[in-house]
């Protein structure tokens, strides 16, 4: 299904903002899936920061990540 969060960000790749090149990237929704692609693109791309967005209820700044699975399943249904 659609994902709410990448929609909201897409169109930002490739502006330019502050002197720094906005790079977005759609990480898949499948369980241990985003460690390998996110070490990929961070030596690939060498950023200065990473800001993370996903869909949840409502709007609020994830200061501590849990990293506990949520009884839902991913998109491959494990």
């Amino acid at each position: 299904p659609p994902n709410p969060s990448w929609e909201g960000v897409q169109r930002l790749d490739g502006v330019e903002w502050r002197g720094h090149r906005l790079v977005a990237r759609q990480l898949p929704v499948i369980w241990g899936a985003p460690r390998e692609h996110l070490a990929k693109w961070t030596a690939e791309l060498e950023p200065v920061a990473i800001f993370s967005f996903g869909q949840g209820g409502g709007y609020a700044l994830e200061t501590v990540a849990d990293n506990r699975r949520a009884k839902a399943g991913d998109n491959d249904g494990q």
